[in-house]
């Protein structure tokens, strides 16, 4: 009666491994290695209040931050909800050690890119862009999603002063 138990609990355990041998023989898609949307690069140190405007095909969003940071994420981002992400960095770290600076937006479709930068009211960078992505083969092949990779970046100009 052992044994016999003892072979249903093997019996058991190949037939989980075949079936699991099954994703890695058919196809085995994830999103792994594959940059998509845009990365606009800045970064700024210096305390006060930033303004960061995007437009996207001519809807703007407006994304803040002030330095130094606090140490709570804005749980309430507005641009978060529309894809786009202000990197705010060392929110632990000494104030002086504290940045602000580069977005990442999400959508691979965007046709019409303008972003300005303000800190206190004073214009530190602006840049219009009309993305052209370089596309690249999905990272799984072509039977899985995303079949293609679409991602482009931009320095972002300090305007003179």
């Amino acid at each position: 009666m052992r044994t016999t138990a003892c072979f249903a609990v093997i019996a058991a355990s190949i037939g989980i491994l075949a079936a699991a041998c099954d994703d890695l023989e058919g196809k085995s898609c994830t999103e792994v290695a594959c940059n998509q949307g845009i990365d606009v690069s800045f970064q700024y140190r210096e305390a006060g209040t930033y303004a960061v405007e995007v437009t996207v095909d001519g809807e703007k969003t407006t994304c803040t931050a002030t330095l130094p940071l606090g140490t709570e994420p804005d749980a309430n981002d507005p641009c978060a909800a529309k894809g786009i992400y202000l990197t705010r960095s060392g929110s632990k770290l000494p104030a002086s050690e504290q940045s602000v600076g580069g977005l990442h937006i999400t959508s691979v479709t965007v046709k019409s890119l303008q972003v300005r930068v303000t800190r206190d009211g004073d214009v530190l960078g602006e840049a219009t862009y009309t993305p052209e992505y370089v596309v690249t083969p999905g990272p799984n092949g072509p039977d899985c999603e995303p079949k293609e990779c679409r991602f482009v970046s931009y320095d972002l100009t300090l305007v003179p002063r």
